[in-house]
């Protein structure tokens, strides 16, 4: 291996010393890096970090992995053209969903690169029915809970079919968990994002910059909130994707989420827990 070529495998050039001290990791990215490559390519993925790709690597090295993606319920969206959509949360429908209809596309591909490297995979897919429990969501769709419940069971079959049954797919709270057990939870994460959001400025920046980037999402989904009010939705939805990933790391043997939703929240994953992220390009505002 040339020197110069770590930059394409890590992102930047080590020192001699990084090179020492992390001789396994490194010795693991390049002998991956094809992978990650032919990986990146076939889900459209954001850019895979040394950190998220060594943690990636472990898993795969520890047999079968469990690769869950959630799925957000199919709200109304309309396209803005360039690959780009918007929600515009007027009714809720009964299709696949905008990440549904991403995931289609390319899930086959995701898997043959996988099935090329000849790892060991099952592939679960959640929709999020743990959205029908808020109020002001309910109020937003005109829609009962029950309702939406029905509905997002429409969105499984459909999706369960389209993708020639290669995946499995559910609600997620419905299968791994209960509706009081995970409003517990939700709040005890919810509280300990609010108060690792007052103590850590790193963590406070992060949240910040996570408000300004769904500012126009929010407009969309809860238009009777200001700006002001963005910062504790950031931190309430904070706690549902930690509560998932506390789902998953106790549910699954050797899990990694594949996200398609929003990666500015791919972070909340591992607060509590160590789990794997990667996610596909965003793809919506």
């Amino acid at each position: 291996v040339i020197y110069s070529d770590f930059a394409n495998v890590m992102g930047h050039l080590p020192s001699l010393l990084t090179l020492l001290i992390y001789d396994d990791q490194i010795k693991k990215l390049i002998q991956y890096e094809d992978f990650f490559k032919k990986l990146q390519i076939s889900g459209d993925f954001d850019n895979i970090s040394s950190y998220q790709k060594i943690s990636f690597i472990n898993r795969i090295l520890r047999g079968k992995i469990s690769i869950i993606t959630p799925l957000c319920p199919d709200y109304e969206h309309v396209s803005l053209g360039m690959g780009l959509y918007k929600y515009t949360f007027n009714k809720l429908n009964e299709g696949l969903g905008l990440i549904g209809k991403r995931l289609s596309k390319i899930i086959n591909d995701f898997h043959n690169i996988l099935k090329k490297y000849d790892i060991k995979y099952k592939h679960f897919l959640y929709y999020g029915d743990f959205e029908s429990y808020s109020i002001e969501i309910q109020k937003r769709l005109k829609i009962s809970e029950n309702e939406f419940i029905k509905r997002l069971h429409k969105s499984s079959v459909k999706m369960k079919k389209k993708i020639n049954n290669t995946a499995e797919v559910k609600l997620l709270v419905e299968e791994l968990s209960k509706k009081n057990i995970w409003i517990k939870k939700c709040k005890d994460n919810q509280k300990k994002i609010n108060e690792k959001y007052n103590k850590d400025l790193k963590f406070k920046i992060l949240i910040n910059e996570i408000c300004s980037s769904r500012t126009e999402l929010y407009s969309s989904w809860f238009p009777g909130k200001k700006e002001k009010d963005y910062i504790s939705l950031v931190m309430q939805q904070g706690s549902e994707y930690t509560s998932m990933g506390d789902i998953f790391k106790k549910n699954f043997n050797n899990p990694i989420v594949f996200g398609l939703d929003h990666p500015k929240m791919a972070d909340f994953y591992s607060l509590n827990v160590e789990i794997p992220v990667i996610y596909g390009k965003p793809k919506y505002v």
